[in-house]
C-alpha cells in the first residue's frame, strides 16, 4: 500500500498526453481518499494524489488540531514525494488546509482549487459539541444531515454520505471540528500571485456565500463558480457540475509553462 510521510494515499493516473503537475486531493471531514466521488477521483489528463489526512482512513498518525500542523503534515508529504510545484484540490476542512498550505509556501502552488470554503466555517462549534460523546454523536450528524445540504436533496443520500462519521474516532472528529471552528482565513494573501477558483453551493450554510465572497475580496486571482440548488456537500450533490469546473481549472494550472 503507498504510503510517503505516515500518511496513506491513492494515485489515479488520467492517462495526460503529455507531462502535467500533479494535483493533490485533500478530504473534508472525517473523510478519506474515498469522500471524493469516483469521477472526480478521475479526472482525464491529471495526475491525481488523493490522501488520508492524520488519523483518517489508512493513515494511522494522530490527528492534527491545528490547520498549521496539518499543512506540515502535508509539506513533508510533497517533498517525500519529490513534488515542488502542484495544485492543490480541497474540499472544506481539506480546503482550509490547502489555504493554510499555499500561505506558508506560495512559490509550490500552480493553482487552487477551493471547494465549500470561505472566510470562517458556521455552526462547527454547535455540531462538535454533540460529538463529545456517543450518546450525543447521532444528534451531531443529523445536525449535518440538516445543514450540510440543500433543501430538497434526498434524505436517503444524505445519509448514505455521512454513514462514514457513524464508524470514525470522536477523537478525530473533535480534532477536525476544533480546525474547522477555530479557522480564520488570513487575507495577508500578497503572495498568492497563482490562479485561485473557489466553488460554493449558493444555499451552503456551513459557509455562507457572504463569506466566500468575502473571501474573494481578498484574492486577486480568483474566479468564483456558485452552483444552484445545492449545500456544502457540493462535490456529492452537484457533482458533474463540481467535476467540469475543476476539469476545466486544472487544465490551465498544471500544464507546464514552457
Amino acid at each position: 500500500m503507498p504510503f510517503c510521510a505516515d500518511l496513506f494515499y491513492r494515485y489515479y493516473d488520467g492517462g495526460p498526453s503529455s507531462f502535467v503537475y500533479p494535483t493533490i486531493f485533500l478530504h473534508g471531514l472525517g473523510g478519506t481518499h474515498l469522500s471524493w466521488p469516483h469521477s472526480l477521483r478521475r479526472i482525464p489528463g491529471q495526475r491525481v494524489y488523493a490522501l488520508d489526512l492524520p488519523g483518517h482512513g489508512l493513515s494511522e498518525i494522530a490527528a492534527r488540531c491545528s490547520v498549521h500542523s496539518l499543512a506540515t503534515d502535508l509539506q513533508r508529504f510533497t517533498s517525500g514525494l519529490g513534488f515542488f510545484y502542484f495544485a492543490l484540490v480541497g474540499h472544506s476542512l481539506g480546503s482550509a488546509v490547502a489555504f493554510e498550505f499555499a500561505r506558508l509556501f506560495p512559490q509550490q502552488i500552480r493553482g487552487l482549487a477551493l471547494i465549500s470554503f470561505g472566510r470562517e466555517f458556521s455552526y462547527m462549534k454547535e455540531i462538535r459539541s454533540f460529538f463529545d460523546s456517543e450518546r450525543t454523536r447521532q444528534k451531531a450528524i443529523d445536525l449535518l444531515s440538516q445543514k450540510g445540504f440543500y433543501a430538497k436533496f434526498p434524505r436517503s443520500l444524505r445519509q448514505e454520505i455521512l454513514s462514514p462519521l457513524n464508524k470514525i474516532r470522536l477523537s478525530v472528529l473533535q480534532a477536525d471540528l476544533g480546525v474547522c471552528s477555530s479557522f480564520l482565513a488570513n487575507c495577508s494573501v500578497e503572495n498568492f500571485l497563482f490562479p485561485v477558483q473557489l466553488i460554493s453551493g449558493r444555499d451552503d450554510q456551513l459557509v455562507p456565500l457572504i463569506e466566500v465572497k468575502k473571501l474573494k475580496y481578498y484574492l486577486p486571482n480568483a474566479s468564483l463558480k456558485i452552483i444552484n440548488e445545492c449545500g456544502h456537500m457540493a462535490i456529492f450533490e452537484q457533482t458533474d457540475t463540481a467535476r467540469t469546473t475543476l476539469q476545466d481549472f486544472l487544465i490551465i494550472v498544471t500544464k507546464p509553462d514552457y
